[in-house]
């Protein structure tokens, strides 16, 4: 695959047409890519892609009988309820206020804000695909979907059947169980007296310079038992999978510049899992 060009907002009238395509990881897993595309005389062409999950759209007219988006829509009630769980309902409306509290005043003064761009232009698109539905950020999307499309929930081989889990698979399933269900997760499960004592003997270690090495093994015991714990009881396996079977990813170009001067300044990609009434989103740039 060849290295993505560099991209510029006033080009992106052009791309005035939209078509979603199915794209194949190297786990032989799949995402829904929505591309954004202009009309030429031969072919119908997307903007140079930078995500690691799609590459550019570039196909001859008469090889593309329609101009079709199809977006899969998730159903499924507990993959719902988690997102519902874990998205950041009030980041929208901070992002776009044009006041907020500077909280490093003894008064909490009320100070200017400039509404982020990014957000600005991609609720515009969001609105236009989905003008009744709510539009809902929930942060580190990406990072489910890159494990997802590398293989870390679920993987094929080449007739088609499950791949055996790496340790490493393993391990990522575990951190992204006990990131959401753990001690510092938004839907904490409570921890049998077993792993609570453990937790509580590295809290008695904790700020001891004197005892680093013993508070490290400490955490470490404590943290292996909780996720044993909740991936024998808890485990959200079968959730990022249908998280990442119902992804979209649609390459963007953005006014704000990342990083100036570089390739991809102007370079990102919307990722977005849609259900019946909310589109769940995040903006990622590159940097």
């Amino acid at each position: 695959m060849a290295r993505p060009k560099r991209v510029y907002p006033n080009s992106l009238p052009q791309y005035d047409k939209m078509i979603t395509d199915k794209v194949k990881m190297m786990s032989r897993v799949f995402i829904t890519a929505l591309y954004l595309v202009k009309e030429t005389a031969e072919y119908y062409i997307s903007i140079d892609s930078w995500a690691f999950c799609c590459s550019q759209f570039k196909k001859k007219k008469k090889n593309v009988p329609e101009l079709k988006v199809t977006l899969p829509t998730v159903t499924d009630e507990r993959v719902q309820t988690f997102l519902d769980k874990h998205a950041w309902h009030k980041w929208v409306e901070k992002e776009l206020a044009t006041t907020q509290v500077n909280i490093f005043s003894k008064d909490k003064e009320i100070v200017p804000h400039t509404p982020n761009s990014d957000t600005i232009e991609t609720l515009a698109l969001l609105d236009k695909l989905f003008p009744k539905k709510k539009k809902i950020f929930f942060y580190e999307l990406d990072s489910i979907i890159a494990s997802y499309c590398h293989g870390n929930f679920i993987s094929y081989d080449d007739d088609g059947n499950i791949e055996e889990p790496t340790k490493h698979d393993i391990e990522k399933r575990g951190y992204y169980t006990q990131k959401y269900r753990g001690m510092l997760g938004r839907d904490r499960v409570e921890n049998p007296k077993a792993v609570e004592d453990l937790y509580k003997a590295y809290q008695k270690l904790s700020g001891n310079k004197k005892k680093e090495k013993e508070c490290t093994e400490a955490f470490g015991k404590y943290y292996d038992a909780e996720r044993n714990f909740l991936m024998e009881n808890h485990d959200l396996t079968d959730v990022f999978i249908k998280l990442g079977e119902n992804t979209v990813v649609c390459p963007y170009i953005f006014t704000d510049c990342c990083v100036k001067g570089s390739s991809y300044e102007n370079a990102g990609e919307i990722y977005m899992i849609i259900t019946p009434d909310t589109v769940y989103f995040q903006t990622n740039r590159h940097f």
